[in-house]
């Protein structure tokens, strides 16, 4: 199987109606992975990802208790959050089950 890495920063993929910016964590995920959640297979540096302690190899399962299967869900449940707002995720990290909490970001403005 050909392996792809699917580029997600806790955001909506565009920018919303009305000018407001997206929300950002700073992860790349893995489109597929055995198990239920969001694989993170990168954190971005600096970020809220990496402030709020997230890791590679992570396995994010909830968002604001709202359950969390695969890395679409996670990109629909962070398209509804704005910059400034604080969330609570729910990791698998190995054998340990954690809660870790943080403030969104705002996306940055792509390089020229």
């Amino acid at each position: 199987m050909k392996h792809f890495f699917l580029t997600l920063f806790f955001l909506a993929c565009a920018t919303p109606l009305g000018g407001a910016q997206s929300a950002f964590l700073g992860v790349e995920l893995a489109p597929e992975h055995e198990g239920i959640g969001a694989q993170i297979v990168r954190v971005e540096r600096p970020s809220a990802a990496s402030i709020m302690g997230l890791l590679e190899g992570d396995r994010v399962t909830a968002l604001d208790n709202r359950a969390i299967v695969q890395a679409q869900d996670l990109v629909a449940a962070i398209s509804e959050r704005q910059p400034g707002e604080l969330v609570t995720v729910s990791v698998h990290r190995g054998q340990q089950a954690l809660t870790l909490m943080g403030i969104l970001g705002r996306r940055p403005e792509p390089h020229a």
